[in-house]
């Protein structure tokens, strides 16, 4: 219900390269601004970073993201407007 595509790097360069963000985007038919990545490691936000997708960051406070994550309810909370607003 809250995620369009998952990707676990089988295919193309592992991160930080953008491949994986390239082929979400080509599946879901999207730009990188309506796109978030969350995840919880500096390669994670390097990955982000070199695809320009926003980087939501999870239980990782000393990282560079739009958004920091707690926990999953907080993570819920977070996806539940946007999911139901689309």
């Amino acid at each position: 219900r809250y995620f369009l595509s998952v990707n676990a790097g089988a295919e193309g360069r592992a991160k930080p390269p953008p491949d994986g963000f390239v082929q979400i985007l080509e599946e879901c038919d999207v730009g990188p601004d309506q796109l978030s990545f969350l995840g919880g490691s500096k390669v994670d936000e390097m990955a982000a970073s070199s695809a320009r997708v926003p980087f939501w960051a999870f239980r990782s406070p000393d990282l560079d993201a739009r958004l920091h994550v707690a926990d999953f309810p907080s993570l819920i909370n977070t996806l539940s407007p946007l999911v139901e607003g689309r």
